[in-house]
């Protein structure tokens, strides 16, 4: 039979395991991405967090712009994040306030951007 001591080590594992997986670095649940690139932009389950991804060695910026529906102003941007190292295997992250309702994923092409709009499904 386990001592108390023993069981309350094993139940505190077992609930940081479960948080840390519950946490927003650890899963997104909706995906936008940059029309025929693997570039993509997500929201997090908390559906207050960002992240903006660029897969491609291009030298493009991959910047993701979150939006906020008001109820007498419609989508209005609330802030963007880039991907701060381009290919180089991370992704930008930002937290807002107010609930994030749509993102835009875009690729900065020189003077051109490419962009996909994506309302969260509800």
């Amino acid at each position: 039979m386990l001592k108390k001591g023993r069981l309350g080590i094993i139940v505190i594992a077992m609930l940081t395991t479960l948080v840390a997986m519950a946490s927003p670095a650890a899963a997104h649940d909706y995906r936008v991405y940059v029309e025929d690139t693997p570039n993509y932009g997500a929201v997090y389950d908390d559906h207050r967090s960002i992240m903006a991804c660029d897969h491609e060695a291009d030298g493009f910026t991959v910047r993701v712009y979150a939006y906020h529906n008001y109820p007498d102003a419609g989508y209005l941007n609330i802030g963007s994040v880039a991907d701060p190292d381009g290919n180089g295997g991370h992704c930008g992250h930002e937290t807002y306030g107010p609930q994030i309702d749509a993102i835009e994923a875009c690729e900065e092409r020189g003077t051109t951007k490419v962009c996909t709009w994506g309302p969260l499904p509800r």
